[in-house]
């Protein structure tokens, strides 16, 4: 609870796996984000199986029953965004991960600084209190959360495939030499 009194906008991420009471600890902010194939719960999926099942290899059930993917998170509002990546994951397109990641830096921070610092304060501890007790559901809400972030269509920003081709098509420069 110490990180929940700091006096300043807290933007908080998930962007892989968060399977633990402590990555639980992560949440403690204004806004939560996860990335589109991160997962966040209390417990991973295997460890899950391990403990209901007895058997790691039911894993997949026991992801299902956790509901912790970004999309169930943000349903059962326990996220406020989940941000786009590239087909398979951030690794497949990471400049168009790190754009989105940048745009919901900037436009939640420019949101939260319009905030008084007493109403930042009372709100966050207000969100942190309820998680869990079923108030936390859109459909309860007076203001519904936010789908999930559009995908900006980005014409000068190129894949990783593309950058790769046209460095190789590139000229090389020899160097320079200087006599000092």
């Amino acid at each position: 609870m110490e990180m929940s009194r700091l006096k300043v906008p807290i933007v908080c991420m998930v962007i892989g796996e968060g399977g633990s009471g402590g990555a639980l600890g992560i949440g403690v902010g204004d806004r939560l984000a996860i990335l589109e194939y991160a997962y966040y719960s209390v417990i991973s999926p295997e460890g899950c199986a391990a403990i209901l099942w007895h058997d790691g290899a039911q894993a997949a059930a026991a992801a299902a029953a956790l509901n912790l993917t970004g999309k169930d998170l943000l349903r059962h509002g326990l996220v406020d965004a989940v941000i786009p990546e590239a087909l398979g994951g951030a690794h497949r397109n990471i400049h168009d991960t790190i754009y989105n990641v940048e745009q919901y830096i900037i436009k939640t921070l420019r949101d939260l600084k319009r905030t008084k610092l007493e109403n930042l304060l009372a709100n966050r501890y207000k969100k942190l209190r309820a998680i869990g007790d079923g108030s936390q559901k859109i459909a309860d809400r007076k203001k519904p959360r936010k789908k999930l972030i559009e995908k900006p269509k980005i014409p000068d920003r190129l894949s990783a495939a593309e950058q790769l081709r046209k460095a190789k098509e590139a000229p090389t420069q020899a160097p320079v030499e200087t006599t000092e």
